[in-house]
């Protein structure tokens, strides 16, 4: 007899496999997915072992295997370390590897029933009742929706236990399927007149069709609809006669159906990249996994290097993994892949349709596209024989996830993920993390230089280029001269000077909005979100407030909310408001914005970059999206409105944030024959991070970083957790957090490990919880975190960014 140890997909954490029996002749393999029996219900598991003997004495036996879903053996592995490393539920970290929209939710149905002796009930469970009965058959969270009771659950239990309804379990239809298409098939042409008779108007459309046929073959039964206006019923005398067949054939969906491109040839590379990708392809070559960390300055040729490294390992029978931190990168990337490596490259992000990243999995398992770029969920892909694991822009912030669990590092990741398969891991940056240098420094990574800017010469080779001069603007001076625009005159010159040479110009700043709040100019209270009791931001253009931690939106008031007839005032400025000034100093410039209000969809992002690629807007004004590794070769001027956002916020990696994002920022400019220059606009112009960017010195903050973050334990020198409860009640919510450091306090003696806190989070009052931190620091962390116990209240976060 075999047994199998399963992750189930329970309604509660679990971080244990079950023990199940395999029927006789079921053939289940590790990675596979199953229904098993979990309590009353059946549930999605996936195998991770086949054993002889069970954990558990008494065992239910496997339901059934899901077609078409399994697993790779790497994934399985992977999916264990997820599990210990970030303190997450086993099935949780499988769901990340799974085709998307395949999980099935168990559901929990109500059917009245009738009974003659029909019991008193309270007015709760009469109208509860009466809402099942006159619907037939309910789902549980239908009833919680329309009824807006208390305890609806509860209701309905009771009225179980009486006899008056009947409840049943079933799992959910899975969202993520393939999609079919039916397809017309001719299979013996007779003459017309056999088939359908007198009717001369349906005779034509028919013969229409199947001239069609006798020429193309088939054709798909919507598109005969469209032209000859067929229906299925009209078609029955014809397939009931062997005429005609209708073929359900598979028809993936391709998310880069519409993308066109010429092949290119790779250029000549440079001495400094010719000696990145030889060592890189050297460990190919050895089928040892190494980690190789590229810095190189912005502009410096790092994706030449990458794509050298591809092609030996193509060659090599293996597969690449490229990483982009967001999907605005996503559409410049995939056009410089796709043209070096036709018909080989898929793509796979959030951005797509549930239907394309299920049929991109379901591809990139068979085996049919070689090069999948992709944000940190692409990690988990089905990708066998994988050689190159490739993360560009590895400081970005956006490869950490945040909600919900598991709370993993995408770096993190890729690292195990290259120890377990044997592939090669590069990451790539201008501005490395101080983890990442710190490791490479240390001997734990390989460090290849590219320490020169390039750009293309006109015949077709490249040649050095400098990077933009910078320069930094006190604006208390401005102030102090009389200037209270959000411009200098120094920043309004250049751009004056770029818009008239017909360049473009890029301004940055890290707001959305057009104002930071709004405040009342009599008693000076903001307008603040009645959830996280955090201003709301002012969106001029929608005539809203927004709150940017839980998107709740309302209209802009008329007077004070607080004080009831204070006249209300914008303070702060966003990208909007530095748009509309633009169009207010520059009468016909045209702009365009770049920030999360104006990309809801992936496809937002190639939109607005082509338009400014192709010159359709002389003014790029943006957030952080700005500082993703494009290449503009017009942009001469970037100008970084306000530089003091981030750089002092309460946090040990602010400066090393800071420096990353203006940095990137800055990097955009110049990389055209007209070279260029980046204005930094503050009002610190000694803090050590723009003292760095003038200099475009990155080894100068990380030695200043680690003399700060050495004698604290912070990263890189020592491990991080935070912990954090979310509780409706403020006062429960720090005695939680207070008895939770007593513990842990306890745990950690004799240890090198420090428990900070309780700390008040930021914003203290989120969506109508009240947070409190508890921050552990020092080596291996998560030894004590796997000793105790946790509240649903609670949230695990192994290596926050804040």
């Amino acid at each position: 007899m075999a047994y199998v140890e399963v992750a189930v997909n329970s309604p509660f954490p679990t971080f244990q496999t079950f023990s199940y029996l395999v029927p006789q002749g079921m053939d289940v393999r590790p990675g596979d997915v199953v229904y098993v029996p979990f309590g009353p219900r059946i549930l999605q598991s996936v195998v991770m072992e086949v054993t002889e003997q069970p954990s558990y004495p008494e065992v239910k036996a496997v339901q059934g295997v899901v077609w078409g879903i399994s697993l790779l053996p790497h994934q399985l592995a992977l999916a264990r370390w997820l599990s210990r490393f970030y303190l997450a539920p086993l099935f949780s970290c499988l769901s990340l590897m799974m085709p998307p929209g395949s999980q099935q939710r168990p559901l929990t149905y109500y059917v009245a029933l009738a009974k003659e002796d029909f019991p008193p009930l309270t007015l709760n469970q009469r109208r509860l009742w009466e809402f099942v009965q006159a619907r037939g058959r309910v789902e549980v969270r239908e009833l919680t929706r329309a009824l807006r009771m208390k305890g609806t659950t509860s209701i309905a239990a009771s009225l179980v236990r009486k006899g008056l309804l009947a409840r049943s379990l079933e799992l959910s239809r899975p969202k993520g399927r393939p999609r079919i298409v039916t397809y017309i098939v001719l299979s013996t042409p007779p003459p017309i007149s056999q088939v359908i008779g007198p009717q001369l108007e349906k005779a034509r459309r028919l013969q229409g069709l199947l001239d069609y046929l006798k020429e193309g073959g088939r054709i798909p039964l919507t598109e005969a609809r469209s032209r000859w206006g067929v229906t299925r019923r009209q078609l029955a005398p014809l397939i009931g006669k062997g005429i005609l067949t209708l073929e359900e054939v598979p028809q993936p969906r391709d998310p880069l159906w519409r993308l066109e491109v010429e092949p290119s040839k790779p250029p000549q590379l440079t001495a400094h990249q010719q000696k990145a990708v030889e060592a890189i392809v050297g460990a190919l070559r050895s089928g040892e996994h190494q980690t190789f960390l590229v810095h190189g300055v912005t502009g410096s040729g790092k994706t030449e290097v990458y794509l050298a490294a591809i092609k030996e390992a193509l060659e090599m029978g293996k597969r690449a993994l490229v990483l982009v931190p967001e999907i605005s990168l996503t559409p410049q990337t995939v056009r410089r892949f796709a043209s070096r490596f036709p018909g080989q490259v898929t793509i796979f992000h959030s951005g797509l349709t549930l239907g394309e990243q299920y049929d991109v999995w379901q591809t990139v398992r068979k085996g049919e596209r070689r090069i999948v770029i992709g944000t940190r969920s692409a990690l988990f892909l089905p990708i066998a024989h994988l050689g190159l694991i490739i993360m560009d822009e590895e400081h970005e912030w956006a490869y950490k996830q945040q909600d919900p669990p598991p709370r993993y590092h995408a770096r993190r990741v890729a690292e195990e993920l290259s120890r377990i398969t044997g592939a090669v891991l590069v990451l790539g940056s201008a501005t490395p993390s101080i983890e990442s240098y710190h490791k490479a420094r240390q001997g734990h990574y390989t460090l290849l230089e590219l320490p020169h800017r390039l750009r293309p010469a006109e015949n077709g080779t490249v040649i050095l280029s400098p990077l933009p001069e910078v320069e930094v603007i006190d604006m208390r001076q401005e102030l102090q001269k009389g200037n209270t625009s959000i411009f200098s005159q120094r920043l309004q010159d250049a751009m004056q000077a770029a818009l008239q040479a017909g360049e473009q110009v890029i301004l940055f700043l890290n707001r959305r909005g057009s104002a930071a709040a709004l405040q009342c100019q009599a008693c000076g209270q903001a307008v603040v979100c009645s959830g996280c009791r955090v201003p709301y931001t002012v969106h001029q253009l929608e005539e809203r407030l927004v709150c940017h931690y839980c998107s709740r939106t309302r209209r802009i008031p008329q007077s004070c909310p607080t004080c009831g007839n204070g006249p209300l005032r914008a303070i702060g400025i966003g990208t909007q408001r530095v748009e509309e000034e633009v169009k207010r100093l520059f009468t016909g410039v045209s702009t365009l914005r770049w920030d999360r209000d104006v990309t809801r969809h992936w496809g937002d992002h190639l939109r607005i970059l082509e338009a400014f690629m192709r010159k359709e807007a002389q003014v790029l004004v943006g957030t952080q999206m700005l500082a993703k590794g494009l290449d503009l070769p017009w942009v001469t001027v970037t100008g970084i409105v306000m530089a003091d956002i981030g750089i002092h916020a309460p946090d040990f990696r602010s400066a090393e944030r800071g420096y990353q994002v203006l940095e990137q920022v800055a990097g955009r400019a110049g990389r055209g024959p007209r070279g260029g220059r980046v204005i930094v606009q503050t009002y610190n112009p000694a803090h050590p991070a723009l003292q760095a960017l003038v200099k475009h010195d990155y080894n100068a903050l990380y030695l200043k970083e680690i003399s700060v973050r050495q004698p604290l334990l912070y990263p890189p020198f020592g491990e991080l957790a935070r912990l954090t409860i979310a509780h409706p009640d403020q006062h429960q919510a720090k005695a939680q957090a207070a008895a939770l450091v007593s513990r842990l306090r306890r745990l950690a003696l004799s240890r090198p490990i420090y428990v900070l806190g309780p700390i008040p989070a930021y914003p203290l009052r989120l969506r109508g919880r009240y947070r409190w931190h508890v921050l552990i620091k020092g080596e291996e962390v998560t030894s004590i975190l796997g000793r105790i116990e946790l509240s649903a209240w609670w949230s695990v976060d192994v290596d926050p960014l804040s």
